[in-house]
């Protein structure tokens, strides 16, 4: 009975170590993909570091294209008489 004790603790250790590792390598993969755009200063005399990421502002501008696109494509259309002016439904 002994050996199948000792057989089930190693088994929950190395269930346990690779867990974690798995949980490190994942945490690392972000980081590393998160960093890709991003803009660091670090700066010895203020002792501290400054991090910025890009991805945020990046899906600002996005967003914000596809808005001012959707604008545009409303204009058109209403300018072309397919959609008609003052149509609550259609405003964006």
């Amino acid at each position: 009975m002994e050996l199948g004790s000792e057989f089930y603790s190693n088994l929950g250790a190395s269930t346990i170590g690779n867990v974690f590792l798995v949980v490190c390598v994942g945490v690392g993969w972000w980081v590393k993909n998160k960093c890709k755009h991003s803009k660091s200063r670090c700066g010895y005399k203020e002792g501290c570091c400054q991090i910025s990421f890009q991805e945020d502002s990046i899906q600002k501008k996005e967003t914000e294209r596809k808005q001012k696109t959707e604008e545009q494509l409303l204009n058109l259309l209403k300018k072309l008489n397919i959609v008609p002016e003052n149509n609550p439904e259609n405003n964006i």
